[in-house]
């Protein structure tokens, strides 16, 4: 976030958005406090004015948070804009913006588009109530998992309807 240049144009509009966070926003009983409201801070400047419209494209990036944190192992853009029902460049754009905060770090491998946490303490951040005090980004990972089991079997319905229509010609 800081030496990649990413977010802001300066050094120090990144440093004063680290730097800027303030004490009490995060649970008491965190023990990792800071870096929770350095997360809360980040995902905050992520989503920046949007959050007041509680459009589309905030519900997308929450969807992502969600998915990225219940999925194991990385999945490419194709795969998140199938399971999501959304346009793959759509998930990119969502990504790639949420990037320059660094909520979401990705990687181009082979002309596939991979998502991943840059840190393996934001999705443990997401998934408790205790620590993520903003219900925007909390992640409700068995109700998530719920939707994302139904969401595979559409598409493994979906893939047997394909299959049996072209075995049926």
């Amino acid at each position: 976030f800081i030496r990649e240049g990413r977010a802001p144009e300066t050094l120090a509009e990144r440093l004063k958005i680290v730097l800027g966070v303030g004490p009490g926003k995060a649970s008491k009983i965190s023990f990792s406090r800071e870096l929770d409201d350095l997360y809360l801070c980040l995902l905050n400047e992520a989503i920046g004015n949007d959050r007041l419209d509680d459009t589309h494209s905030i519900k997308r990036l929450r969807m992502i948070l969600g998915t990225l944190t219940s999925l194991h192992g990385h999945q490419d853009s194709d795969c998140l804009a199938m399971i999501l029902e959304e346009d793959r460049e759509d998930i990119e754009a969502t990504v790639k913006s949420s990037g320059a905060t660094n909520v979401i770090a990705y990687q181009n491998i082979f002309g596939s588009f991979y998502p991943y946490f840059p840190h393996v303490s934001l999705p443990e951040f997401l998934n408790d109530a205790d620590r993520c005090t903003d219900e925007m980004f909390f992640v409700d990972a068995p109700r998530l998992e719920g939707y994302l089991f139904r969401r595979s079997l559409d598409i493994i319905n979906h893939g047997f309807d394909v299959t049996s229509q072209e075995v049926n010609k």
